[in-house]
């Protein structure tokens, strides 16, 4: 879980427009139409994918305890058990090579706009 944990660290220092490009070029993805050379179709296609999956995340990440406390403390900071409450969530949700991108895009994002309804741009 550690090197999970870091590897979302290091995705955490991207900006949104990187981490949608990851996400867009995921193995598998690529298939639907992002193309590595082509980073507005990209970022695109990786909005596309977290639009396409929010509502289901939205629903199984505000239940969760971890995340609920963590919205109510108004801290900034997220802790690791929030990530790894995120992570498993995004792992039940999605599985497969993006998780780890989709669970940094919804921290960056914010969990608090999650679960008021908001969705990533």
């Amino acid at each position: 879980m550690k090197e999970s944990i870091r590897q979302i660290e290091n995705l955490l220092r991207l900006d949104a427009d990187n981490l949608y490009l990851k996400l867009a070029n995921s193995d598998g993805l690529v298939a639907f139409g992002a193309s590595e050379g082509n980073e507005e179709t990209g970022k695109a296609l990786g909005r596309t994918i977290l639009a396409d999956h929010i509502v289901e995340l939205r629903g199984q990440l505000c239940s969760r305890d971890e995340v609920r406390e963590f919205i109510k403390s108004n801290e900034e900071i997220v802790s690791r058990d929030v990530i790894l409450a995120v992570l498993d969530v995004a792992l039940s949700a999605l599985g497969g090579p993006p998780v780890f991108v989709v669970t940094a895009l919804i921290i960056k994002f914010g969990l608090r706009k999650i679960c008021e309804g908001k969705v990533p741009r």
